[in-house]
């Protein structure tokens, strides 16, 4: 058998499965992002670079530095791949690699050395602080009459719950994953705060405003009973899906007369947004949205510095949105 065995790499798995386990149990990682890992590794494994369905004599010791910029040459050049999609292979390898060193299946990791492809990535896009108003105040709040009925809700029911899921993406700049992720239990009224389930399992809380707890409140009193705890529901009484709140927020975005592209992540920029130009720690704000690392958050602030340079620009006498309307004269 040998090929540098154990067990001929754990007869040609390639300790996938070990990986996996690691992944799911030791890093605690959501079932959905094993999976990825898991794809990611696959393409890896079955690319024209490594191919070990053709090559039986493959063995994890042979994978050095240049196998990997080759595989990395070989998502640019003939899968076009972007820097942002390359670079969640080389976070999967550096993972996959690192856990066969740590376990010693291998003697070193041969990504010791190799850097994430360069990123530009142009800035989030942002909703002003009167769009957003106009897209929530797109659907009114109504008023829950005394007496009941169902043909009331089954009329009101959606536009109820629209209204509540947009204020509360705004106010609290959760995720559209973690929204529909909510649970009735997940509320505290008392505080304003939501227990949110965010990325890598890992629990955080957020806060809610008056508005979105008035929407909120308003949308439980009518909220149709169901077996699932799940918060948001469809019209079945199932849990509402990420892609139906994603084609909510497109239609009440033409109803407010809203011509650009947003979608549920936009109101999460927004929401990071507005609080730094209203005067918000920017720690406060990593820890709001969950972020791990600062240096994600920071890109807020150059949006923020954006749109400081596009006040200035309007607002001083010789900026630019002056110089429009009133020419200089020869000098």
């Amino acid at each position: 058998m040998d090929q540098n065995s154990p067990e001929f790499e754990r007869t040609r798995n390639f300790y996938q499965k070990d990986f996996l386990t690691y992944l799911s149990v030791e890093r605690n990682l959501a079932p959905r992002t094993v999976k990825e890992y898991k794809d990611d590794l696959n393409h890896f494994l079955h690319s024209k670079t490594i191919a070990v369905e053709k090559n039986q004599d493959f063995s994890l010791s042979n994978v050095d530095e240049r196998t990997l910029r080759e595989y990395l040459a070989e998502l640019k050049q003939d899968r076009h791949y972007t820097p942002r999609s390359m670079n969640r292979k080389i976070a999967c390898l550096k993972s996959y690699f690192g856990f066969l060193e740590k376990d010693k299946f291998i003697a070193r990791s041969p990504l010791a050395a190799l850097k994430s492809v360069k990123d530009i990535r142009p800035l989030p896009k942002v909703l002003s602080v009167e769009e957003v108003d106009r897209l929530l105040n797109s659907v009114p709040i109504l008023e829950v009459p005394k007496q009941l009925s169902q043909e009331w809700i089954k009329k009101n029911f959606g536009m109820i719950r629209d209204r509540a899921i947009m204020e509360l993406l705004y106010a609290s700049g959760i995720r559209v994953s973690e929204l529909v992720g909510l649970n009735l239990e997940a509320i505290d009224w008392e505080k304003r705060m939501l227990k949110v389930l965010g990325k890598g399992r890992k629990e955080r809380y957020v806060f809610f405003n008056e508005t979105s707890a008035k929407t909120l409140n308003i949308y439980c009193k009518i909220r149709t009973q169901s077996k699932t705890q799940a918060l948001f529901l469809n019209k079945k009484g199932e849990r509402i899906s990420a892609r139906m709140v994603q084609l909510l927020l497109k239609k009440h975005l033409k109803r407010a007369g809203i011509q650009r592209m947003a979608s549920p992540h936009t109101l999460r920029h927004s929401f990071a947004t507005h609080l730094l130009e209203g005067g918000a720690d920017l720690v406060a704000i990593k820890e709001l949205l969950g972020h791990a690392n600062l240096a994600t958050t920071q890109i807020y602030t150059n949006i923020s510095l954006s749109h400081i340079k596009q006040t200035y620009d309007q607002a001083h006498p010789r900026g630019s949105g002056h110089l429009k309307k009133k020419p200089l004269g020869r000098v």
